[in-house]
Parts: C-alpha cells; structure tokens; sequence
C-alpha cells in the first residue's frame, strides 16, 4: 500500500511541472537546429507549469488565439534571430514574478495583470497599418521597460488600490528608459492607488507622443522626468491631479505623505496645446503635493 502511494504521488509531480531549461518556440522547427523546439502552442496549454525557464523564440509566431501566462516564476521570452516577431491573438500575463521580455517584436496586444519584477527591453510594438493596438498593465509592481519602440501601440498604465493598508509604506517602482513612441502611439498614465502604496516613476530619454498622452495621478508617488521630449500631440501635455474615495487612505504613524513631480531638462514642442496641469475638486489631505521644473 505504501509502495503504490509512492508511485502515484510521483506521477503526480511529474505530470504538474517541467524542469527548468531551455525551449525553442518556432512556427517552423524543421529549419531550426536546437531543441526541443515547438510552436507556442505546444507550450501555451498551461505555462505555469515551466518556471525558471527560458523560451527562446526564432522567425514568425503566429498566435491562433488568446495566450495565457499565469502564476509563472522566472521565465524569460526572448528573440534570438534578426527579426523574432509574435502576430496575432493578445498575450496576457497574470499574477507572476521575474518576467522578461526582449528583443521581440509584437504585432498583437500584451497584458500584464497583478505582477511584480517584468522588465521589457530592446523590443518593437508595432501594429499593422491602419489598426491601433495596446500594450497595457494593471498593477504591475517595479515595472522596467527600456530600448522600446512603440509604433500604433497605445501603452496603458494602471495602478489601483491593494485591498487592505499595509502596516508598512510599501514601495514599488516604474522605469521608463529610452522609449520611443512614434507614428499612431500614445501613452496613458492612470495611478488611482491613494496611499495604500508609493510608487516612484521615472521617465529617463521618453519620446512621445504623435497620439493621446495623459496622465491621471491620484495616489502616493515620486515622479520623475528627466531628459525627454513631448512632440506633436494632440492635446498637449496634460497632467491631472485627481482624488479617490477615502476608503482607499491608508495612514503610516511617523510618516510624511508627499507626492512630487520633477520635470528636468525636458522638451515640450509642436502641441496643439501646452504643458496643462488640473487638479480635480478633492485631492488627498493627507498627501502634500509638490511640482518642480528645471
């Protein structure tokens, strides 16, 4: 009895996750020498099963339908030819930690959802002619996304309210480093989290935008940017401090809750409008605001 326990319970183990490696992902593998090599496909039943794992994508990826990476641990997608590129259906990204992106070139909508430590860099969002596509994130804690280039692409930032104060200020980060958003693109920026949390942004070598550009900030944050450019937009740069239900305020006993804007040797250039801050009728009382431009 114990002896046939045993063996079902590592069967069991077995069939529920993979060993950490190395997998290829192509639409055509017999024209690739390295293994094992698969569609997506093969690897997109249940991704959570392939923790700590590399995923190395070669040529064309055509999804046939919506991909789901959930409750994945270090796993990285990355391009290994000239012009690695993802078409098709969205890739969505749930409740994960340590995802890396790079050197890929999407021509479908990417979701991240509820994740921390997902970096993106040295990759192109672009989509086909005449259609907009969307690269969007709802709470996705010490965020880096660098050497990206955004063309047709809406990127959406969000960031909302944990369910319940924390007895510590929790910390996160968002990193935007030479980003550029050119033809069709745009940017919005959505912090509504009031005090359950801080975040501290920088935008460092950020060119944007030929489509929306908006930022709605109503939480506790450190924004920063420095060195970037706002051209020929439709609405100009458009900073709106706005309020949330009081239900969302979290206190911290020894604590200063400030919030703070810094724009440092930046451009604005070429906008039907101007630089245009607004606050909204009710602000955080608790929260001090302060705006600086050098």
């Amino acid at each position: 009895m114990s002896l046939l326990l045993v063996v079902v319970l590592l069967f069991f183990s077995s069939s529920c996750s993979v060993s950490s490696g190395q997998y290829y992902v192509s639409d055509d593998c017999s024209s690739v020498t390295q293994s094992p090599c698969n569609p997506l496909s093969v690897y997109a039943g249940d991704m959570s099963q392939y923790n700590s794992t590399i995923f190395y994508f070669i040529g064309t990826t055509n999804i046939e339908y919506n991909v789901n990476m959930t409750s994945v641990k270090n796993v990285t997608l990355h391009g290994l030819d000239q012009s690695p590129s993802i078409n098709g259906f969205p890739i969505s990204v749930y409740y994960s930690d340590h995802v890396t992106i790079s050197n890929l070139s999407f021509h479908c909508s990417v979701t991240v959802h509820s994740s921390y430590n997902v970096t993106i860099t040295n990759s192109v969002f672009a989509s086909d002619p005449g259609t907009m596509a969307f690269t969007s994130t709802y709470n996705v804690f010490d965020f880096k996304v660098s050497s990206v280039i955004f063309t047709g692409y809406e990127f959406i930032i969000n960031y909302n309210p944990l369910p319940i104060c924390s007895s510590e200020l929790l910390h996160y980060s968002l990193i935007l480093t030479s980003v550029n958003f050119t033809t069709g693109s745009g940017m919005t920026l959505h912090i509504q989290h009031s005090t359950t949390y801080n975040v501290s942004i920088i935008f460092d070598l950020v060119e944007c935008c030929a489509n929306i550009l908006e930022f709605s900030l109503g939480g506790l944050f450190n924004f920063f940017i420095i060195n970037s450019s706002f051209h020929d937009n439709v609405s100009g740069f458009s900073v709106l401090f706005v309020g949330y239900s009081k239900s969302s305020d979290c206190t911290y006993p020894g604590i200063q809750l400030t919030s703070t804007l810094i724009l440092e040797n930046s451009q604005f250039y070429n906008n039907r409008q101007g630089l245009k801050i607004n606050s909204g009728e009710y602000l955080l009382k608790a929260v001090n605001y302060y705006l600086h431009y050098y």
